[in-house]
C-alpha cells in the first residue's frame, strides 16, 4: 500500500493552492468579459452605487409557458419589481414579485386585441406607486370609422387582478378619426415624469397634412382627459420620398420637461433613416440640434433609450451602416448646446473581429452612474445579455460580469433595467429561448450604498 506522501509541509501547500485558486475564481466571476469597442474589464467602485458583479436570478420564469412572450419592461411598484410584456403576439401581461413567486399576470386589459408592430409593444411605466400602460388596439373591419384604425389607448394599476378604468375618460390619445381617410395610431412610447404625470408618444398619420406621411405626436394623459401635440416631422422636407416616422421614444427629467426621440426616414435616400431628439414645452417642439445619427436597416431599428444625469440628456440607439448592415450601440449626450459621443466608440462586448450585431438598447441613471444593457450577437452565437455601467472618471463603458442570460447557452435578447432604491439594487427582465419559444426572465444585482 503506497504510503500519503502529503506531510504538514505537503498539507499546507495543498490548502495555499486551494486558496489561490479560490480567489482566481472569484476574481473571474467579479471581473468583466469581453472588451472590444467601448467594453472592457472594470472595477466598480466610484460613486452612486457600485456594482457587485453578480447576477442572481429572481424566482423562475416569469412568463406562462403556453405560448411566446416578448418585449419585456422591468418596473418597480412600491418596492417590488414587476415585468410588463407582450404574450402571444397580441396580449399585454404584468407580472408581480410577490418575494417568492411572480404569480399571474394582471388580466389583460386588451382582451386579446392588441396591435403588434415592429419595434416595442406594448409600453410601460412606472412612477413608483402606479403603473401605467399605453397600447395600440387593434382596429375592427367593418366597424365604425375610428373603430376600423388602430388606435391609442391607455391604462393604469396600482394592485389587484385588473387594470383600472381606462385613463383619458377611456377616449382614444390619439388623433380620433371621425371622418374619412383615418390612419392608423401605433408604436406608442410611455413616460412617468416626477410629479405623477403621465405621457405617451406615438406614431399616426397626419391626415389634415400637407404631405401624406407618418408623424410623432405626443400627449400628456390624466384620468379624465388628455393634451396633444401638433404632429411632429423633422425630415419634412420636399423630396423623393415620404419621410414616415418609424420609432419613437419620450422621456422626462428631474423637472418634468419633457424629450421626444424618433427615427424617421430620409428625404432623398429611401434606404436612410435619421435619428433626432426635440424637446416639448408648452405646445411647442424645440430641435435639439440636427441628427444624431443615421441607420441604413429600417426594417430593424431599435427604439431608442433616453435618460438624465442633472441637466444632462443622454441617449442609446443602434446605428447600421450602409455596407453590410451589421449594428452598433452607440450613448451620446446632449448638454444644453451639442451633442457628443459618450466613450471612444461603439460599446461591444466583442472585438470589432468577432463582433456581428447588437439591439435593443436600454439605459438607466442611478445617481452618477449611467447604466446600459443591449443584446449582441458575435459570428456565430447569440443574441445574449450584457450590461454596462460608465466609469467616472474616464469616460469608459464597463461590462458587468459576464452573459446576463440565464443559460448562457440560450439565445437572449431585448433586456430593460430599473433601479430599486431601498434594497439598492438594479434589476433587468429579457426575453430567452426556452425550447423554441422567448420566454421572460429576471435577474438583480446588488449595488452597495
Amino acid at each position: 500500500m503506497k504510503k500519503n506522501s502529503y506531510g504538514s509541509i505537503g498539507i499546507l501547500r495543498y490548502l495555499c493552492i486551494l486558496v489561490t485558486i479560490a480567489i482566481g475564481m472569484i476574481a473571474i466571476i467579479a471581473s468583466s468579459s469581453g472588451g472590444g469597442g467601448d467594453g472592457g474589464n472594470g472595477d466598480d467602485g466610484d460613486d452612486g452605487g457600485s456594482a457587485v458583479a453578480v447576477w442572481n436570478v429572481v424566482g423562475s420564469q416569469v412568463s406562462p409557458a403556453t405560448a411566446e412572450s416578448e418585449d419585456p419592461t422591468m418596473l418597480v411598484i412600491n418596492g417590488s419589481p414587476a415585468v410588463g410584456y407582450r404574450e402571444a403576439s397580441f396580449e399585454s401581461n404584468l407580472n408581480i414579485w410577490d418575494g417568492d413567486t411572480w404569480g399571474t399576470s394582471v388580466a389583460d386589459p386588451t382582451n386579446g386585441n392588441m396591435n403588434y408592430t415592429g419595434y416595442h409593444a406594448p409600453s410601460y411605466c412606472s412612477n413608483g406607486t402606479m403603473i401605467y400602460l399605453a397600447y395600440s388596439y387593434a382596429g375592427v373591419s367593418g366597424g365604425t370609422t375610428d373603430e376600423f384604425y388602430d388606435r391609442v389607448f391607455a391604462r393604469n394599476w396600482s394592485g389587484g387582478g385588473i387594470w383600472s378604468t381606462p385613463i383619458n375618460n377611456g377616449e382614444e390619445i390619439s388623433v380620433k378619426n371621425t371622418i374619412e381617410p383615418g390612419a392608423n395610431a401605433y408604436e406608442p412610447a410611455v413616460a412617468c415624469d416626477p410629479s405623477g404625470n403621465f405621457w405617451t408618444a406615438w406614431v399616426e398619420n397626419d391626415v389634415g397634412g400637407a404631405v401624406d406621411d407618418d408623424h410623432l405626436w405626443v400627449a400628456q394623459v390624466t384620468q379624465a382627459n388628455s393634451t396633444r401635440s401638433n404632429p411632429l416631422s423633422r425630415n419634412n422636407i420636399v423630396g423623393d420620398y415620404g419621410t414616415d416616422v418609424r420609432s419613437v421614444e419620450v422621456a422626462t427629467n428631474s423637472s418634468g420637461t419633457v424629450y421626444v426621440a424618433l427615427w424617421e426616414t430620409h428625404h432623398q435616400d429611401q434606404d436612410r433613416t435619421d435619428l433626432y431628439v426635440s424637446r416639448y414645452s408648452s405646445g411647442v417642439f424645440t430641435p435639439l440640434g440636427g441628427a444624431i445619427s443615421d441607420d441604413y436597416d429600417v426594417n430593424n431599428l431599435s427604439k431608442p433609450s433616453m435618460a438624465f444625469i442633472g441637466s444632462d440628456l443622454y441617449i442609446a440607439y443602434t446605428q447600421a451602416n450602409d455596407t453590410d448592415y451589421t449594428k452598433h450601440v452607440y450613448v451620446q449626450k446632449y448638454d444644453g448646446g451639442t451633442w457628443s459621443q459618450v466613450g471612444s466608440g461603439p460599446i461591444s462586448a466583442y472585438s470589432d473581429s468577432d463582433h456581428y450585431d447588437s439591439g435593443h438598447p436600454d439605459l438607466i441613471s442611478v445617481g452618477n452612474n449611467l447604466y446600459l444593457a443591449w443584446d449582441e450577437t458575435d459570428q456565430y452565437d447569440g443574441p445574449f445579455i450584457y450590461v454596462a455601467r460608465l466609469t467616472t472618471p474616464g469616460n469608459t463603458w464597463e461590462i458587468i460580469g459576464d452573459k446576463v442570460n440565464v443559460d448562457q447557452g440560450r439565445d437572449a435578447l431585448d433586456p430593460s433595467l430599473a433601479y430599486e432604491s431601498t434594497e439598492p439594487a438594479l434589476y433587468v427582465a429579457f426575453e430567452e429561448n426556452v425550447a423554441g419559444w422567448h420566454q421572460i426572465f429576471v435577474k438583480r444585482m446588488s449595488l452597495s450604498p
